[in-house]
């Protein structure tokens, strides 16, 4: 997320300077025991230094960075200054990557980072992402051109244990299996690296299963050493039997699972196809995709977006309420979010009080699982409900106030409460109860 706010900061000082001042090198190590080193550097031109400020500060990253185990340093490299980023992962083929690559021009094709199939022979390991840099904005806001993405040079590098038998990398060194892409920066394109891991145990497993196999039918034609064929024949069976159920095994854990939310989502409709912005958090937007429920008493809405490369699942209610004066919109309210932990998905992390990014209230996170959250949401938007009833008639009455504080409508029968009251004081009631009922609606939770 940091290399994409830097990128966006820096793209309209470049062209004071000079082209392709921005690089960014992001490179990936994977060892024979599936363990890997993740580092990416955001270099940019030394003439720009004195404009960067924190953004060339570790402490800026380590303190903001959603990942407490990713280290910080400031680098300088062939004319250039910038930050490095660095991480060890343990099984990278469990523990996926892709959340390291959010906020970048790379996206996983098919959500991972990593698709693994495997069988009772080997392993295979299929990597597939998408390069753009077509999404990204610059510091106004909007989506760069042509001439100011030219100004970044992207190179991308993936270090395999095995040579691949498929790949689409630019350069390639042979001895140490390394693939190279440089992207364009004006055209999507599409990294492709594939490769085998042999499991030479279950090889060697089979060939003994075989040989014992054959030799117990030589025995057996001879018609000697009867005891002796018939324990060649048992031990190549279960041999053999090893290996049939760890090919059921492979078959069955390759068969794609959806999570619990996503066993939820699919009940509800997509209402848009594409990613489209909606008003997730205070005072900003975030591309959301919004899953709405037609029939769900506890909640009608799911927003699925990204929050520092965490993936996070908004759960709402839309009520009947009209607010706004076209009363086209109703009032929606949060009951509960949950911010997926990509290493371990019983792990996460779950509000139901969440006040907005920037409102300065204090979130009470707490550690869930999907399960847990989704079995927890009738209980809280009970809670909720009640809090938007009390609410509710705070609208309706700022409703009427308004209404009675249009030309004519004063002397209607139901603004008589408000005859002889000075109308400022009464808008003042009204907003102070608005905001005291919405801070209870937006905080109320349950026990942990």
């Amino acid at each position: 997320m940091k290399k994409k706010i830097l990128l966006l900061l820096l793209i309209s000082i470049c062209p004071l300077f000079l082209s392709a001042c921005v690089k960014t090198d992001t490179d990936i190590v994977i060892d024979k025991k599936g363990n890997a080193t993740f580092s990416s550097k955001l270099l940019f031109d030394k003439n720009i230094e004195s404009y960067m400020g924190d953004a060339l500060n570790p402490e800026y990253y380590k303190k903001n960075s959603q990942d407490t185990e990713m280290e910080f340093t400031k680098i300088y490299e062939d004319g250039y200054v910038g930050i490095k980023s660095y991480k060890n992962i343990k099984n990278i083929y469990k523990n996926d990557l892709s959340v390291l690559l959010d906020g970048s021009y790379l996206t996983p094709k098919n959500k991972k980072f990593l698709e693994v199939s495997k069988s009772v022979f080997h392993k295979n390991i299929k990597i597939n992402l998408v390069s753009d840099f077509s999404n990204m904005k610059n510091s106004n806001g909007k989506a760069i051109d042509k001439s100011s993405a030219e100004m970044i040079t992207p190179t991308f590098r993936i270090t395999i244990p095995y040579k691949a038998y498929k790949n689409n990398a630019q350069y390639v060194t042979n001895d140490s299996h390394t693939y190279e892409w440089k992207p364009s920066t004006t055209n999507s394109n599409e990294i492709i690296l594939e490769y085998n891991i042999i499991n030479f145990l279950n090889i060697t497993i089979f060939a003994i299963a075989v040989l014992l196999l054959i030799s117990a039918i030589v025995l057996c034609l001879i018609k000697k050493q009867k005891e002796i064929y018939i324990s060649l024949f048992a031990i190549s069976g279960s041999l053999l039997l090893y290996i049939i159920i760890f090919e059921i095994v492979c078959f069955i854990d390759n068969i794609p699972k959806l999570s619990v939310i996503e066993n939820v989502l699919k009940q509800a409709t997509e209402v848009n196809e594409t990613e489209d912005t909606y008003l997730i958090e205070d005072y900003r937007t975030t591309p959301a995709k919004k899953y709405h429920f037609f029939d769900d008493k506890d909640f009608s809405d799911v927003f699925e977006f990204k929050d520092k490369g965490v993936s996070v699942y908004k759960f709402s209610v839309e009520t009947d309420t009209d607010i706004g004066n076209s009363g086209e919109e109703k009032f929606s309210y949060e009951i509960g979010r949950i911010y997926i932990n990509p290493q371990d998905s019983k792990k996460s992390k779950c509000a139901y009080n969440y006040m907005g990014k920037f409102s300065g209230e204090k979130i009470d996170y707490f550690e869930c699982s999907e399960s847990q959250f989704i079995k927890s949401l009738p209980k809280i938007a009970e809670v909720k409900k009640k809090k938007f009833n009390e609410f509710k008639k705070v609208l309706e009455e700022e409703k009427l106030l308004d209404f009675c504080g249009m030309g004519d409508n004063e002397n209607s029968p139901e603004c008589a409460r408000f005859k002889g009251k000075d109308w400022e004081s009464e808008w003042g009631r009204i907003e102070d109860l608005h905001f005291s009922y919405l801070a209870e609606l937006r905080s109320a939770t349950l026990e942990k």
